[in-house]
């Protein structure tokens, strides 16, 4: 599967989302999902509450 090895680059601005393949994971590399928010203000247990709320 080739996403299964490669890590995927995914950003939003406003309502427009858009995404790229990144490079491949190395052989030793720690793979991690992220998320970053950049922003002014923003209400962090109001985004942690939301996310959790995700989950299943």
């Amino acid at each position: 599967m080739f996403f299964r090895w490669l890590c995927f680059i995914r950003w939003g601005v406003h309502s427009t989302l858009d995404g790229c393949p990144g490079k491949p994971w190395g052989p030793d590399e720690k793979r991690v999902n992220k998320l970053v928010f950049i922003g002014r203000n923003l209400d962090e247990s109001a985004l942690i509450k939301g996310f959790k709320g995700c989950l299943v």
